[in-house]
């Protein structure tokens, strides 16, 4: 499988490490990934621990698609990025 990136002057190359990525989205890891609504529903309390304005995760959606989202204190959120076609 393929995956679509940022360019490699985006902002958004800043919100995550690629070695990571590389890993997190290899097939025997990719099923660990947080889905959607469970990054959605633990976000605020993972920005309070961490003493952030915000938090940034990549997401596996119920279509099988995996995403970059911003995730607010309030519950906001915002796709950045979708990795697959």
């Amino acid at each position: 499988m393929s995956y679509r990136l940022p360019p490699v002057n985006s902002p958004l190359r800043d919100l995550f490490s690629m070695s990571n990525l590389v890993v997190m989205l290899s097939p025997e890891n990719r099923s660990k990934l947080p889905t959607f609504r469970d990054a959605l529903r633990r976000a605020p309390d993972a920005i309070k621990q961490l003493g952030a304005a915000s938090l940034s995760q990549v997401v596996i959606k119920a279509d099988g698609s995996i995403c970059l989202y911003h995730f607010g204190p309030r519950g906001g959120r915002r796709k950045l990025w979708k990795f697959t076609d």
